[in-house]
């Protein structure tokens, strides 16, 4: 079976909060499930916590791309969706005020969830431009294969256009 993803919620706000939520949805069962979050600081942004839906998410990976002025910080979670239930999604930062907060979460079928969801992911990178760059590269270790599927977030610190390199949409 091919891995299929299918967008299931999100938020976007620029506000002041120590808190986030999407809006509400229902997971469906047996589903490998991704959410990013994005938010910005002036200073370290704090590493979010999220809940929701009923299910234990685990960080995959936190990264701060910038270290001056208005800061930003990208973290992935992932979990199972064996038995989910509706709601929210929300990503929690310990009281501590940011500066605005994106999540985006989306849900995908055909994934081998045999294990942990952290173990249905295979490789991640993290990556970073500096200055007035346009571009960036990332490389996997290893090639996609048959069966495998890749998933990206980016944060932009200007409003442009974000294209996928060749061969992925």
């Amino acid at each position: 079976m091919a891995v299929s993803g299918t967008h299931v919620a999100s938020v976007y706000t620029g506000v002041d909060g120590t808190s986030f939520s999407t809006n509400s949805y229902t997971p469906t069962a047996d589903r490998l499930m991704i959410a990013y979050v994005g938010n910005t600081k002036s200073g370290t942004p704090d590493t979010p916590t999220l809940s929701g839906n009923g299910l234990t998410w685990d960080q995959l990976v936190t990264y701060q791309p910038d270290t001056s002025g208005t800061q930003r910080r990208m973290t992935i979670f992932v979990a199972k969706s064996a038995s989910p239930s509706a709601g929210a999604v929300t990503a929690s930062f310990g009281g501590v005020s940011q500066a605005g907060c994106a999540i985006i979460v989306d849900e995908f079928a055909g994934v081998d969830l045999t294990g942990t969801a952290l173990a249905a992911i295979v490789q991640n990178k993290t990556g970073s431009t500096t200055g007035s760059s346009t571009s960036e590269v990332i490389t996997l270790d290893n090639a996609i294969g048959s069966g495998n599927a890749t998933y990206g977030a980016f944060m932009h610190q200007a409003d442009e256009a974000t294209n996928p390199g060749t061969g992925y949409t």
